[in-house]
Order: structure tokens, then sequence, then C-alpha cells
């Protein structure tokens, strides 16, 4: 009857260490690695400039470099001056983005 118990106790604590290996807790802190947490900052910050870039050409109708330059110039919080007065539209957007 000992054995039993034991083999129950066993088998419980197998149970315990494959839920708590296989837990959405466990899988959510789990760590990215380095190269994967680069590449998702590269494709962040060039959805970014995408997005300023084509607000600024569609907009305003702005030379391609002027808007490349004014995102530029914001993204890296630079802020040399504009290249062209802005709107308050403009100025909206800037302050959000």
């Amino acid at each position: 009857m000992r054995f039993r118990t034991q083999n129950h106790d066993l088998k419980r604590l197998d149970q315990h260490n494959f839920m708590s290996r296989h837990s959405p807790q466990r899988e959510a802190t789990r760590s990215i690695h380095p190269v994967h947490k680069l590449a998702r900052i590269v494709l962040l910050l060039a959805t970014l400039t995408v997005a300023c870039t084509s607000w600024f050409c569609v907009v305003n109708d702005w030379p391609l470099v002027d808007a490349i330059y004014m995102t530029v110039i914001t993204l890296s919080t630079v802020g040399f001056r504009e290249v062209h007065p802005l709107t308050t539209g403009d100025k909206v957007f800037v302050v959000c983005f």
C-alpha cells in the first residue's frame, strides 16, 4: 500500500513539474534572443520612418528627401530645423508621432 502512495506522489510531482515548465506564465516570461530583439527594433524604426515620411510626402506634398530629413530629425530628437513651415495639423502629427 505504501508503494502505491509513493508512486501516486511521484506522478503528482511529475505532473506539477510538467505544468510549471509549460505554463503560460513561464512562456510569457521566456527571454527573447538578442538578435530577435534587434530585429524588432529595426523593424519598428523602419515602420515609423516609412509612416512619417509618407505623411509628409502625401499630406504636405513635400519632396522625398525633405520628408526623410524631417522624419530622421524627428525620430532622432535632434530637431535641428524644419525643412518647410509646419501647419497646425503637422505639428499635432509630429507631437503624437
